[in-house]
């Protein structure tokens, strides 16, 4: 279980910079991946440089643009992350953006999605298309 972070407030925000996530796949699949801040909480203490800490709470929406050939009949199950064959897919990074948002205490907060692998599952969605599954790691940097 986590430690007990003591939260102060939630935090209203503005959505100050947005722009999507795209990264050619060595498959000739285009992804494009949203990494969308639902949630901001200011919680006690300050990181090293003396800003306030946030937690930020983020989802993230991925899209593949594909070959029409890598379209197919849709598998007749979803499929099992554990159980499921996939293989790695490697991939070159067209645009990573900071996305920039205005905190109602006057900060900044910056957030950036940094992708770090990608598979590609032999299960199809229900349109045909392959079924992708990425690991990400979100970075957030808050000032003035």
């Amino acid at each position: 279980m986590g430690k007990l972070v003591k939260i102060d407030k939630d935090m209203d925000f503005d959505v100050i910079k947005f722009a999507n996530n795209k990264y050619a796949l060595d498959d000739g699949t285009i992804l494009r991946i949203s990494c969308i801040v639902g949630k901001v909480l200011k919680h006690s203490g300050k990181d090293e440089f003396g800003n306030p800490n946030y937690l930020v709470n983020t989802r993230n929406f991925v899209v593949a643009i594909i070959k029409p050939e890598f379209r197919g009949a849709p598998s007749s199950e979803g499929y099992d992350p554990i159980k499921d064959t996939f293989e790695h897919v490697d991939f070159m990074t067209i645009n990573e953006p900071w996305n920039e948002y205005k905190l109602v205490d006057g900060r900044m907060l910056k957030v950036k999605l940094v992708l770090a692998q990608v598979v590609r599952y032999e299960k199809r969605n229900n349109m045909g298309e392959p079924v992708y599954r990425i690991k990400s790691q979100v970075n957030v940097s808050a000032g003035y």
